[in-house]
């Protein structure tokens, strides 16, 4: 499956601790999502090897979210706003990036 680069949008480095907390929450919380999706997937008889090999590469360990809370707990001035703008705007990124790529393999996308 050829992907074409043009369906990965820029995503704008954070400018604060804030926005990079954002960022980070939308990944390790991904990473946590994973971990539920590959049990799921165990039980259909998909694993590591065979078709949800994406999900078992995504599923970090839970030390990773427990790093990230611990240090959103130290971080200085806080500015939530700019947390959920940075969070939204990537996750927002990575869907659109989602679609595209299934327009272009000719599959809808919800």
């Amino acid at each position: 499956m050829a992907i074409s680069p043009d369906v990965f949008s820029s995503v704008a480095l954070p400018a604060t601790i804030s926005a990079l907390m954002g960022m980070v929450y939308v990944v390790e919380g991904a990473s946590l999502g994973a971990q539920i999706l590959v049990k799921q997937a165990s039980l259909l008889g998909l694993g590591e090897e065979f078709g949800a090999r994406h999900l078992f590469v995504q599923s970090g360990s839970l030390d990773n979210w427990k790093v990230f809370l611990s240090l959103l707990d130290k971080t200085p001035a806080f500015d939530k706003e700019q947390a959920v703008d940075s969070a939204r705007n990537l996750f927002c990124s990575a869907l659109d990036a989602v679609k595209k790529v299934d327009a272009q393999q000719g599959l809808l996308h919800g």
